[in-house]
């Protein structure tokens, strides 16, 4: 994915199979794929050929032939096997994927086409194009079966993907009494047994118990709400007539724990062709990221800067404090000048909640975490959904309270992470990079921006205007006095920026009274105890009034004060 952009709309999807390699190519078009043509299939040669360079040269004549000989401008490329963060190398990958699992042969094709390439997980890419397709829910615990040559799994969390230490479940790698997962539901075993074939009753009855026991363990073991099934079994359910999402949900009941919930199963037509449909719109959005990446000099950043004055190492503890705290009020004196644009942006933020849109903010290490922290407290104390402020953490959000920058995670492409949760011109995205050259943040601003979301970046760094940030605001924290420890003044920054931002959108939108918050979740003693409080204020009324008010509207404050208002 190293490739510089390339002004070419054209744009290849692939997906390679254990045994298939399927490709389509389109036309970029504001993040996404338009025009989609010259769907074709052909055996996979990573079992045939020897050599990584012989498997790109496989790879870059397909691309050619989808697009009539013509190089395209960007390619994705969904695989079998775990793919690392940045798209651009695996990190585990079956024996039968041959020579592809030496991920030399990626930058090999990105040198052969002159264009960027990244690769994904096929599940992955088959529930972007669900998601592409509208059908992927915004909230809850959703899995996604993909089942080819074996079985890949994903997750996604409320519009978010889930995964605990930074890695996909291997569902396909389970070994049973009767051998792994992969083997059991695989969809070529499936038709060699003759699954499909009215004439065989017998066999699909095996394997439907077979592929429902193995979903009813990924439910036991994720809590799934909702599941899709894809892949080439999909498909060859489809062209037999079989309801597969409706064989499974049949199977299931017996198969859980009592009073276990049953999900929602669904098989959208045509399983492989979201695969692609994925891949496709994963390479729309590189378009556009990499037009985002930062090519400057590191060392010229203000967070690279050396903040001057004497050494603190010989010093005493109170100095040293002292000393940090003269340099955070400097810094707060200087952010004070932000606070036009940070009003702005408020403004953006209010209109976006009050037109049933969201707030997304993205963020990769300390500024992803603080972004998270403001979003999490949101829903809490102004009464919000929690899809109305979603941030969204380079390296995923299950352990992003454990780990930080385990995974050169700035350099990671947030395109696939966006396509989940569909920006729309209805939503803000707040790109917070204390340096302001985290590929994470610019790559997604890009891709939101040409979907039509507003953008607003949020960095210390001063930065020329680009076309994917509608609105800058500088942090104005300065170089760190120890050097790039951003997580120090630029850190206190953000933080206060992001108070900003929310606190001000929510009083805008009448969710703040005399200084009280009159929508927040009364979800302990404490917060119930507060409400009280807030009423009898408020309204002038005892604290036993207030208290039999809110309990007669479940402790929802904003009821109980308009019943309140006398006469």
């Amino acid at each position: 994915m190293n490739q510089p952009s390339s002004p070419n709309p054209v744009i290849v999807g692939l997906d390679l199979g254990g045994t298939w390699i399927k490709g389509a190519c389109g036309r970029a078009e504001n993040g996404r794929c338009v025009d989609q043509s010259g769907l074709q299939r052909k055996a996979n040669p990573a079992g045939r050929v020897t050599t990584p360079e012989d498997f790109a040269g496989e790879m870059a004549r397909f691309c050619l032939e989808l697009n009539s000989g013509a190089p395209p401008g960007a390619v994705a490329i969904a695989t079998a096997g775990e793919v690392n963060h940045s798209g651009n190398a695996y990190l585990c990958a079956g024996k039968h994927l041959g020579v592809m699992r030496e991920s030399s042969w990626v930058a090999r094709l990105g040198g052969l086409l002159s264009c960027p390439v990244v690769l994904i997980n096929d599940a992955e890419a088959y529930l972007l194009g669900v998601a592409e397709s509208g059908a992927l829910p915004r909230a809850g615990n959703i899995g996604a079966f993909v089942i080819g040559t074996g079985l890949g799994f994903v997750m996604v969390r409320d519009g978010r993907w889930w995964k605990p230490a930074g890695r996909l479940l291997h569902a396909g790698a389970i070994e049973t009494p009767d051998g792994a997962m992969d083997q059991r539901v695989s969809a070529v075993l499936a038709a060699e047994r003759g699954v499909f074939r009215e004439d065989t009753p017998a066999a699909r009855e095996r394997y439907l118990d077979t592929l429902a026991g193995a979903v009813a363990s990924l439910l036991h073991l994720m809590n799934l709400d909702h599941v899709f099934l894809g892949g080439g079994l999909a498909d060859a359910a489809e062209a037999a007539g079989m309801e597969l999402a409706g064989e499974i949900a049949r199977r299931l009941p017996g198969r859980l724990l009592p009073g276990f919930p049953l999900p929602k199963l669904s098989a959208p037509s045509g399983g492989n062709a979201l695969i692609l449909s994925g891949a496709l719109t994963l390479a729309a959005g590189l378009r556009e990221a990499e037009r985002a990446r930062y090519r400057g000099a590191f060392g010229n950043l203000t967070t690279e800067a050396s903040c001057e004055g004497p050494p603190m190492e010989k010093w005493s503890a109170q100095a040293i404090a002292s000393r940090l705290a003269a340099e955070e009020n400097a810094a707060a004196e200087r952010f004070g000048s932000s606070t036009a644009a940070l009003g702005r942006g408020a403004e953006w933020i209010a209109e976006a909640i009050g037109s049933g849109g969201r707030v997304i903010y993205l963020g990769a290490g300390t500024s992803g975490r603080l972004g998270a922290l403001d979003a999490v407290e949101m829903p809490c104390t102004y009464g919000l959904r929690r899809d109305q402020f979603v941030a969204v953490i380079a390296g995923g959000v299950a352990d992003a309270c454990l780990s930080i920058e385990s995974h050169f995670e700035e350099d990671d492409f947030s395109v696939a992470d966006l396509v989940l949760l569909q920006p729309t011109s209805r939503d803000v995205v707040v790109g917070i990079s204390a340096s302001g050259t985290a590929f994470f943040v610019r790559s997604g601003l890009a891709f939101a921006k040409a979907r039509g979301a507003r953008t607003i970046f949020l960095h210390e760094a001063p930065m020329p205007p680009e076309p994917w940030g509608d609105l800058s605001i500088r942090l104005q924290s300065g170089p760190e006095l120890i050097r790039g420890s951003t997580r120090m003044k630029a850190g206190t920054a953000t933080k206060k920026a992001l108070n900003i931002l929310s606190t001000t959108s929510m009083v805008l939108l009448d969710k703040v009274r005399s200084g009280e918050m009159i929508d927040l979740h009364c979800t302990n003693a404490k917060l119930k105890d507060r409400a009280e409080r807030i009423l009898g204020t408020l309204r002038g009324i005892s604290r036993e009034e207030a208290r039999r008010l809110l309990e007669r509207h479940d402790y929802r404050l904003r009821p109980a004060l308009l019943e309140a208002v006398p006469g």
